[in-house]
């Protein structure tokens, strides 16, 4: 019975985590990424901590609460004329310029949180998009490869034709059967690229691996270049530097309101059992001894972080300036690459393919020409592919970095500035806090 109910419940359990998100739409892709990140669940925690923080930075201590014996005789008997019961209370209170710098310190805290969760956020989106299209693209590549193997089951046809006819030799239907096999060689090669893909994917998505996932369909068609010139003002990698200068500027405050000295109350009843009871009043305050030694290095240092992050957000922002440009450049290169591809290259090759294969098989040409003119078109197919695939990369780097992303996964000579795995080392940043 087991054996039959164990399947079952894997199975429905795989049917189950495959409804979750439409693995065809790349939006929902991203948005099962980002909700399935670890990353993104640290800083979730992180973010409702450093929220409770704010609450907390303006509390005063509890009071506290005395009782015992006074001037016990070292025998523990009492004395009648030294020996009291006392109880009482005491109260420290923080000064307001020092509370109001805590707070102010947590509130920073708190927003150079909330902007580097939405920095992290847009990266993972954009690192399941570019696996989205990657696995896209193998598939398309596949859809071409699978079309080039049937036609040159027409060339090794025609070879074997022209062999029995005696107007060829072996040799053509030997080459002609290994261009075949050659096609069969890619084949298996990117099935294997699909496997890693998905595996990849799934990761990602944290969906069991053994999910099914179905042949992604992308656009034929370069995305349009609608974005003008970007403007980092608002960017969140750059708000989360800026929270981190508001972080060190209150830093600085609640330094100098150190120097502002801590006091307190202290009130208590006391008696003896042969006297009348007592009351004592007293008031304790901090005294700034230490000022030299406590204070000054921790606004120094404070001061000195304000300039490290100050000088973090310039050097962020002619970074962020350049990568943008870089994807611009290559979404450009590779959308005029495409149509070049889709209106002349593509069609000159096939018909240039078609054409041979009619020629050879009327004995017009030899089989160099056909198996040269089938090796064009296989190259060809597949550069407008890899070029689909770059240009829709770039377009997910742009609006990645719109949205807070400080990395790119393309660069203008084609190979990639971050691997689609990227976002791992910003989850480990996350998880460290940084």
């Amino acid at each position: 019975m087991k054996s039959i109910i164990y399947p079952a419940l894997l199975l429905f359990a795989l049917a189950a985590s495959a409804q979750v998100v439409d693995l065809r739409d790349a939006d929902a892709i991203a948005a099962r990424a980002v909700e399935s990140s670890s990353a993104i669940r640290v800083l979730d925690a992180r973010i409702e901590a450093a929220r409770e923080s704010v609450t907390l930075a303006e509390a005063q201590p509890n009071p506290m609460a005395m009782g015992g014996v006074q001037n016990l005789e070292q025998d523990l008997s009492n004395d009648p004329m030294m020996t009291m019961y006392m109880i009482g209370a005491s109260q420290t209170f923080i000064p307001k310029e020092r509370r109001r710098a805590l707070r102010g310190a947590a509130e920073a805290r708190l927003e150079e949180l909330q902007t580097q969760r939405a920095s992290i956020a847009a990266e993972i989106e954009r690192d399941a998009r570019v696996e989205w299209i990657e696995l896209g693209s193998i598939d398309a590549r596949l859809g071409v490869i699978e079309e080039i193997r049937s036609l040159t089951e027409s060339m090794v046809a025609a070879a074997r034709a022209r062999y029995e006819t005696a107007r060829a030799t072996q040799s053509d239907v030997v080459r002609a059967q290994l261009a075949h096999s050659d096609v069969t060689h890619r084949l298996i090669s990117l099935r294997g690229e699909r496997s890693a893909a998905v595996a990849r994917l799934l990761s990602i998505l944290d969906l069991p691996q053994e999910t099914e996932v179905p042949r992604i369909e992308v656009p034929h068609e370069a995305p349009e270049s609608i974005r003008g010139p970007f403007s980092f003002a608002t960017h969140p990698a750059i708000e989360s530097l800026r929270a981190a200068v508001e972080s060190a500027e209150a830093r600085i405050e609640l330094a100098r309101a150190a120097r502002k000295p801590e006091w307190g109350i202290e009130g208590s009843w006391s008696y003896r059992p042969e006297a009348d009871g007592m009351i004592s009043l007293l008031a304790r305050v901090e005294l700034p001894i230490r000022d030299d030694s406590r204070i000054e290095p921790a606004i120094r240092q404070a001061i000195a972080e304000r300039e490290v992050a100050l000088r973090s957000i310039e050097a962020l922002e002619r970074t962020l300036a350049e990568r943008a440009a870089v994807a611009r450049a290559v979404r450009d290169e590779s959308a005029e690459q495409i149509r070049f591809h889709d209106e002349v290259l593509l069609p000159q090759a096939r018909l240039a393919f078609e054409s041979t294969l009619a020629a050879y098989q009327t004995a017009g040409v030899d089989l160099e020409a056909l198996i040269g003119v089938q090796s064009s078109y296989v190259r060809l197919a597949l550069d407008f592919h890899s070029f689909l695939s770059r240009a829709m990369r770039a377009d997910a780097d742009l609006e990645a970095l719109a949205r807070g992303a400080r990395t790119i996964t393309v660069a203008s000579s084609g190979m990639t500035v971050d691997a689609p795995g990227a976002a791992p080392s910003m989850d480990a940043a996350a998880a460290s806090g940084m």
